[in-house]
């Protein structure tokens, strides 16, 4: 609970504290270490692990990955795939193969994801090719995003964030006619982006809203706030940088 909230202090009180000789408050402070990007204490309490003698689970293992996933530490998070089985005990399942997709991808190493997945003793779920997709995109490899959409195509006909990321990557490549086709396909199997949506609390009462939503009952009031404020941005984008000191020079 306290890793999560950003209370790693907190967590590793809790920690000391905990009864060790189960994986769980092992694995829970490995995580919490992970995701505030702290590689070299996950280092150290696995090391601390081993010497209490608690159990490894798979779980564990994702911890690693991941801890060295998001510090980019390609080779020492290579080096805890391949001594899973070998070493510990611990055969491979398929959120460890996610897992190493996702550092090799954040990487920009792409032809290594795809290599680890072609690697698989079991079909990859569409959580692995998601990941995939996902680096294709932040990396702008078209190509191989093509291949991996086809098998998600496959394995999800329906899964409209496969679609969304292609179209996406498409438009930040000015790739236009790719995006206009994958949305015409998206349109003939009644496919749609789910709209995300926010919430803000103002004055002790909590308003939401999506993009393009007209909903709210003071939309008139909120676009004429809008509009104003267009054309506030719209005269300082005429204004010198003197003017921009002297706001009245704008009729403001």
């Amino acid at each position: 609970m306290y890793s999560k909230s950003g209370i790693i202090d907190d967590a590793r009180k809790s920690f000391e504290e905990a009864d060790k000789s189960s994986s769980v408050p092992w694995n829970a402070m490995i995580f919490g270490y992970a995701q505030h990007g702290q590689a070299e204490n996950v280092n150290i309490l696995f090391n601390e692990m081993l010497q209490s003698k608690a159990p490894l689970d798979h779980i564990t293992f994702v911890g690693l990955i991941t801890s060295c996933s998001h510090a980019g530490l390609v080779d020492e998070g290579s080096e805890v795939l391949n001594s899973m089985e070998t070493k510990y005990g611990i055969p491979l399942r398929m959120e460890h193969y996610a897992c190493g997709v996702d550092l090799y991808g954040r990487a920009g190493q792409l032809d290594k994801a795809k290599k680890l997945i072609d690697s698989m003793p079991f079909e990859p779920d569409a959580m692995v090719w998601m990941t995939l997709l996902g680096a294709c995109r932040i990396h702008g490899n078209v190509e191989l995003a093509s291949d991996v959409a086809s098998h998600l195509f496959v394995a999800e006909p329906r899964q409209h964030s496969t679609y969304v990321l292609l179209s996406s990557m498409y438009s930040g490549l000015g790739m236009w006619s790719d995006r206009a086709t994958v949305q015409r396909v998206m349109k003939k199997r009644g496919l749609s982006k789910v709209p995300g949506w926010s919430w803000i609390e103002v004055k002790d009462e909590v308003h939401s809203f999506n993009a393009e939503d007209k909903s709210h009952p003071k939309m008139d009031e909120i676009y004429e706030i809008l509009r104003v404020l267009l054309q506030v941005e719209q005269m300082l984008s005429n204004c010198e940088d003197e003017d921009i000191l002297m706001i009245t020079s704008c009729g403001l």
